[in-house]
């Protein structure tokens, strides 16, 4: 059978400028603010590899593995090239990033109890699939600040790595 040739990885902006609705200072602002997912995030994803044996089930398993990401809002795995001779067919894989910094800001007075919370979360931190989530809760039985790290790709494995710590006014959590 064919065997997987050159891998090309394109990653395209949150907003399409190219589109007129889209081409405005607020989404080249975004586009200019958010850090780009990497291609190596991209290719560590992927169930195949070069010079492999090409399946079209490993093409559609790591298309449905991409979109399943919440940091991307679409991927497209196909044979951009086959070249017959050589028996090697160059794969393309496109994904169109989405905005993946969430702040959070909570207010509330109940029965004359006030609570506070802050959170913020980056699904996509420095374009590595990784998520960095910090938080701050102030209610009336509990003040608590935590953070949490999540990388669904471990120094490029299948490996994936959780993280957590919660410093509680009546205690600490931690979880690996």
């Amino acid at each position: 059978g064919a065997r997987v040739g050159e891998i090309h990885v394109k990653v395209y902006d949150i907003f399409d400028l190219d589109d007129p609705r889209e081409n405005n200072w607020v989404y080249r602002s975004a586009n200019a603010l958010h850090y780009k997912t990497r291609s190596k995030t991209v290719v560590d994803q992927l169930t195949f590899r070069r010079d492999e044996r090409l399946r079209a089930q490993r093409l559609a398993e790591s298309e449905r593995l991409l979109r399943g990401r919440r940091y991307l809002y679409d991927a497209v795995v196909r044979i951009a090239r086959y070249d017959p001779e050589a028996n090697v067919a160059d794969i393309e894989v496109s994904v169109r990033d989405v905005w993946t910094l969430n702040p959070g800001i909570s207010y509330s007075n109940t029965g004359g109890q006030n609570r506070t919370s802050f959170e913020i979360e980056e699904l996509n931190l420095f374009g590595r699939g990784v998520k960095l989530q910090l938080g701050y809760d102030d209610e009336v039985d509990r003040t608590s600040t935590s953070i949490d790290w999540f990388d669904p790709n471990l120094l490029g494995s299948r490996w994936q790595l959780a993280l957590g710590y919660a410093d509680l006014s009546d205690g600490e959590t931690t979880y690996f």
